[in-house]
C-alpha cells in the first residue's frame, strides 16, 4: 500500500513539472499568451494540490511511526513551493487581464463634445458616510466649529441639500448604533476599503492611516491638521486596533454578544479561552495560546488541568510549542542561508544582523538568540557557509530534541509528585514507554487514569487537600485516622483498606518472585516504582512483554479497586 501511494504521488508530482514548464515557457512571451491557457494551467495545478493533499494524508496513516516526521517534512516543503508556483500563475493571469483593460480603455476614451452636463443627484446616503460614522465613537463636532459644516462653505443655501441629507442619514446611523448591548456587524471599515485590494498587509494599513488621517483633518481647523508626509507608529497602531476590531465584529458575532451580554451562558471558545472585552471593547484572551495544546492533553490524558505542565511532555513525546516554533523558524533561515549572496532575503539578512542590536524585535535578531540558546554558531557564520538542508535538519532536530529533554528531566526533580515517573527513555517524539504495555482491553483501558494520576501527583489525598482548601486542616487519613494520608499510606498501608490490598498484593508478589524479584524484600519507594511504573525495572531485569503486561494488569487492578474501595467509604456508597 505505502508503495502504491508514493508511485501515484510520484506520478501526480510529474504531471505538476510538466505544467510548469508549459507555463515557464508562456512566461517567456507574456505579450502573445492567451488567459485561456494561463488558466488552464492555473486550474490543473490547483487539481493536482488537492489530489496531492489526499495522498499526503493517505500516506501518513500507512507510515511506520519512525518514518512520519520525514514525511511529512518532504510534504510541507512540497507543497509550500507548490503554492508558490501557483501565486506566480495568478499574478500572469492578473498582468494579462490588466494589460487587456489598458488596451480596451485606450480604444474606448473617445470624447463626445455632444454629451450632456454631469449633474450630481441630491438623494444619496450612501454605504461609506454611514460606515464613516459607525467607526467613529465621538460625537459630531458642532457645525460652528466644523470647518467642513455649513457655516464654513460658501454655498448658496439651495445646493446644500445633499449633504443635509447624508447629515440626516448618518445621525441616524449614529444614534441607532448606540443601543444598549446592540452590535452592528454590516457596517464597518471592509465596507470603505476593500481588503482584498491590496496585496500586503503592511500597504492596507498605511492605506488605512491615511484615510483616518483625512477624516480627522476635515474635522480639525486647518492649524491642527496633520501636514506629515508619512503615517506615524500611533496611526498605524489605530489602523491595526480598527481591523482587528473589525474583523472580531464580522467573525466572531457569537463570542462578542456572549462577552457583551455577561449574564448568559458563556461559549465554548469564551469558556475554553477565558475571553474578555478590553477598554476598546477588543476580544482578549485570557490566557497564553500556547497553553491550549497542553490543556487538550491533558484531557486526552484524563489529567487534571493542575499537573504539570513537563507531565504532559514526558508521557506524550510532545515538544512544547516553543521548541516547535524554533524548529520551523531555523528550518526557514537555512533556506535564506542557501539562496545566492546577491538575493533579497539574504542580503536583508547580512543587513539586519549588523545594524540591529540585541534588543531588537528584528526576526533574524530573534534568530541571533535560538541559534545562541542551543549553542550552535552564530546566525552570520551560516550566511556565509550554507549546511545543507538535509544535514541542517538532523542537526537542528538533535540539538533541540536534546536541550529539552536535558530541560525537561531537571525541572522534574523540582515536583514531588513526579518521583515514580521515570524519565531514563525519554526521547522526544516517543511516547512513555508505559504506554507501549500492550494492555488495551476496555477494562485495563478503564483503570489507566486512576494510575496516571497517581503516578503524576494529582490524585487528590488528604494531604494535599490541606494545601488546597482553608477549611481541610487534618492531613490524617479519613478511613482509618492513624497517620498522614499519602501515596504510600493509600497503596501499602491504609488498614481499612488492607484485606482489599492483601489479596491482590499476594498475587503482585507470586508473579514477581517467579520472575526472579522479591517483592517483600524491597524498599517501600521500590515496592511504589514497581507498581506504579514498572517499566525501569523491566529495562534493567530485562523481563519479557508478556512478564510485563502480566504485572502491568495487576497493578492496575489493585490502584484501581483500592480508588473504588476509598471513594465508596468515604461517600457511604
Amino acid at each position: 500500500m505505502e508503495t502504491k501511494l508514493k508511485a501515484i504521488r510520484a506520478g501526480n508530482r510529474a504531471a505538476v513539472t510538466k505544467l510548469w514548464t508549459k507555463f515557464e515557457e508562456l512566461k517567456e512571451n507574456p505579450d502573445n499568451v492567451e488567459v485561456e491557457e494561463v488558466k488552464a494551467i492555473e486550474d490543473a495545478v490547483t487539481q493536482k494540490k488537492k489530489i496531492l493533499h489526499d495522498l499526503n494524508e493517505k500516506m501518513i496513516e500507512v507510515l511506520h511511526e519512525d518514518h512520519i516526521e520525514d514525511e511529512i517534512t518532504d510534504s510541507d516543503e512540497y507543497m509550500f513551493n507548490l503554492d508558490s508556483k501557483l501565486r506566480q500563475i495568478r499574478k500572469l493571469t492578473q498582468t494579462i487581464n490588466s494589460s487587456n483593460n489598458t488596451s480596451d480603455l485606450k480604444e474606448k476614451s473617445t470624447m463626445n463634445a455632444n454629451a450632456e452636463c454631469y449633474i450630481p443627484r441630491s438623494n444619496t446616503c450612501n454605504t461609506n458616510t454611514s460606515a464613516i460614522y459607525s467607526l467613529n465613537t465621538r460625537e459630531r463636532i458642532p457645525s460652528e466649529e466644523n470647518p467642513t459644516g455649513n457655516q464654513s462653505r460658501n454655498f448658496p443655501g439651495q445646493n446644500l441639500q445633499t449633504y443635509n441629507n447624508q447629515e440626516e442619514c448618518s445621525t441616524d446611523v449614529v444614534e441607532s448604533s448606540t443601543a444598549e448591548n446592540e452590535i452592528d456587524y454590516q457596517q464597518g471599515i471592509h465596507q470603505i476599503m476593500q481588503i482584498t485590494r491590496y496585496s500586503t498587509l503592511s500597504k492596507l494599513l498605511r492605506i488605512t492611516a491615511y484615510v483616518f488621517r483625512f477624516i480627522r483633518d476635515c474635522r480639525s481647523p486647518i492649524l491642527q491638521r496633520n501636514k506629515a508626509k508619512y503615517v506615524s507608529r500611533e496611526e498605524l497602531q489605530d489602523a491595526t486596533e480598527c481591523w482587528i476590531l473589525n474583523c472580531q465584529r464580522t467573525s466572531f458575532q457569537d463570542e462578542m454578544l456572549n462577552l457583551k451580554l455577561k449574564d448568559t451562558k458563556p461559549t465554548v471558545l469564551v469558556r475554553q479561552l477565558r475571553l474578555y472585552l478590553n477598554t476598546k471593547d477588543a476580544i482578549c484572551c485570557g490566557g497564553r495560546i500556547h497553553n491550549a495544546p497542553k490543556k487538550f492533553l491533558k484531557q486526552i490524558l484524563s489529567l487534571p488541568t493542575c499537573v504539570a505542565d513537563i507531565t504532559v511532555n514526558i508521557l506524550t513525546g510532545i515538544l512544547p510549542i516553543e521548541a516547535q516554533v524554533h524548529i520551523r523558524a531555523l528550518g526557514l533561515f537555512n533556506k535564506i542561508c542557501n539562496q545566492p549572496d546577491d538575493s533579497v532575503e539574504k542580503s536583508l539578512a547580512k543587513r539586519q544582523l549588523i545594524i540591529k542590536n540585541d534588543e531588537s524585535s528584528s526576526w533574524f535578531i530573534a534568530i541571533k538568540h535560538m541559534l545562541r540558546k542551543y549553542d550552535l554558531q552564530e546566525a552570520s557564520w551560516y550566511l556565509n557557509n550554507p549546511v545543507k538542508k538535509t544535514v541542517w535538519t538532523s542537526t537542528i532536530k538533535k540539538t533541540i530534541y536534546n536541550h529539552w529533554n536535558r530541560s525537561i528531566v531537571q525541572l522534574q526533580s523540582l515536583y514531588k509528585g513526579l518521583n515514580f515517573l521515570t524519565t531514563e527513555n525519554l526521547r522526544t517524539g516517543n511516547i512513555h514507554p508505559l504506554f507501549k504495555i500492550n494492555c488495551h482491553s476496555i477494562i485495563d483501558t478503564a483503570r489507566l487514569p486512576v494510575k496516571l494520576k497517581l503516578l503524576t501527583g494529582s490524585y487528590i489525598l488528604q494531604s494535599k487537600r490541606i494545601r488546597m482548601y482553608k477549611d481541610e486542616t487534618d492531613p490524617k487519613c479519613l478511613l482509618c485516622a492513624k497517620e498522614e494520608e499519602n501515596i504510600e499510606h493509600f497503596i501499602l498501608k491504609c488498614e481499612s483498606l488492607r484485606i482489599l490490598r492483601n489479596a491482590l498484593l499476594q498475587e503482585i508478589t507470586t508473579t514477581l518472585n517467579a520472575m526472579g524479584i522479591q517483592f517483600d524484600e524491597l524498599s517501600t519507594n521500590e515496592n511504589l516504582q514497581h507498581i506504579l511504573d514498572l517499566t525501569p525495572i523491566a529495562k534493567a531485569k530485562k523481563l519479557s512483554p508478556v512478564s510485563v503486561v502480566q504485572i502491568e494488569r495487576l497493578t492496575r487492578r489493585l490502584l484501581y479497586q483500592l480508588h473504588i474501595a476509598r471513594y465508596k467509604m468515604l461517600y457511604g456508597q
